[in-house]
């Protein structure tokens, strides 16, 4: 479990307080839980150098065999354990295997032929190599519990020889094998508990959000019930003084703009209620059936419609068809409207007395639309009405138009006027074309 040695991220963000927290526990960790993968590995290696030379200078103060198998037999049996080291980290289980059969055959050689795979005359009768409190400690730390206690009791027993007991080997037998494991194990627990810690705090960090999301939709919620009961309110007054006016209107004139007026006024209110349920979030369907991805529309109808609409309104604005015309998705072709319909409205508000003029150019790869203005007069321009919208028309358009794909631009032109350009995807070709003219 080489993740055992590598040092892991806290969870929650460094400048949150549960960040803090968890940075002072941080700093309490042991040393080997931080330990990288390479580090681990060097730290075989050196440990199994160390071992192997203590071994060797035992040898060389005195500590040697005297059986058939020569004087170098008990360092030749310690080295295998020391060596086995360098893959500890590899293969723990393998080389915690060698290291017992090591002890096993010095412990079966003690009793059946004393000095031949043990010094004739030990400082301490002791059969577990030294190198074993290395190995019970990687064991402890990254083998499943029930594995590396498996392992543990093997060595005890091994080393404290209950068959042969002594003094001075049996506890220095079990002192050497379960000191390093009770270490290992609590080092082990730390590790456990710093990561049930960072489960825990970034489970409270997930909870906060979820919370904080909560929270704003139900402010969503709130903002969009008092959408419904201001705006509605007096968009309903409107259209209802609309209609009365036109029944009673003394002229054509009025009575004509009266019912564009009344008819403005109930789209308005058909759109609001959808924005109204889409601000709700709480599934509600607007009166028309949501748009298939395969439905198929022109713009150019609806289009007309406004640009007929603007023209009666009393400004200048002509609309200029190129191309052979086609159908687009539902969702382009809206898109497109919203783009004229927001680009006129903005004509009126800030350049009032302009000529306007709306283009939609079926081109091969994309459909242009572009709506530019004169620039009108300043002196007919009207504070109140220009400073009424909210400033984000454009930003919104832009927004919708990268949605689907398409390029928004808009800016002033040098003439002094304003142009505002979509160039939409072509997607929704399928439906018969029809030769495009001018309106």
């Amino acid at each position: 479990m080489a993740t055992r040695w590598q040092r892991s991220e806290v969870a929650a963000g460094p400048d949150s307080a549960l960040g803090s927290i968890a940075m002072v526990w941080d700093g309490a960790m042991d040393a080997a839980s931080r330990f990288t993968a390479r580090t681990a590995y060097v730290m075989a290696v050196a440990s199994a150098l160390v071992f192997s030379g203590f071994d060797v200078l035992l040898y060389v103060l005195g500590q040697r065999t005297d059986g058939v198998l020569g004087p170098a037999a008990g360092l030749g049996l310690s080295l295998v354990a020391d060596l086995s080291l360098l893959w500890l980290i590899r293969y723990p289980r393998a080389v915690a295997s060698i290291a017992l059969g090591v002890s096993a055959a010095r412990a079966v050689g003690e009793l059946v032929a004393p000095g031949t795979l043990t010094p004739a005359h030990p400082l301490a009768r002791i059969v577990v190599p030294t190198c074993a409190i290395v190995i019970i400690w990687v064991i402890m730390t990254v083998r499943p519990v029930r594995e590396a206690l498996s392992f543990t009791v093997a060595f005890a027993l091994l080393g404290a020889q209950p068959w042969q007991p002594s003094a001075l080997a049996t506890p220095t037998g079990i002192a050497a094998t379960l000191i390093p494991a009770a270490l290992a194990y609590s080092a082990r627990a730390r590790v456990q508990l710093m990561a049930s810690l960072r489960a825990s705090l970034a489970a409270a960090e997930r909870e906060q959000h979820l919370l904080a999301e909560q929270a704003v939709a139900a402010e969503r919620r709130r903002l969009a019930t008092e959408m419904h009961d201001v705006v509605t309110h007096h968009v309903t007054e409107m259209v209802l003084h609309a209609g009365a006016l036109k029944l009673t209107g003394e002229s054509t004139h009025i009575r004509t703009s009266a019912e564009q007026i009344r008819a403005a006024g109930e789209k308005a209110l058909g759109e609001l209620r959808e924005l109204i349920g889409v601000l709700h979030g709480d599934g509600r369907r607007s009166p028309e059936p949501a748009p298939r991805p395969s439905d198929t529309s022109d713009p150019a109808e609806e289009i007309g419609d406004l640009v007929r609409a603007a023209c009666e309104s009393g400004g200048t604005v002509t609309l200029e068809l190129r191309g052979v015309r086609r159908p687009m998705t539902t969702a382009i072709a809206r898109t497109a409207v919203r783009v004229v319909q927001e680009s006129l409205s903005n004509a009126r508000k800030h350049a009032p007395g302009s000529s306007v003029h709306v283009g939609i150019d079926y081109g091969g790869q994309a459909t242009i639309v572009s709506i530019r203005d004169s620039g009108g007069d300043e002196r007919h321009r009207n504070p109140s009405l220009a400073g009424s919208g909210s400033g984000l028309g454009l930003v919104g358009l832009r927004r919708r138009v990268e949605l689907i794909g398409g390029e928004f631009s808009a800016g002033k032109l040098s003439s002094g006027g304003w142009q505002v350009t979509a160039s939409l995807p072509d997607i929704g070709a399928g439906a018969p074309a029809r030769p495009g003219g001018d309106t």
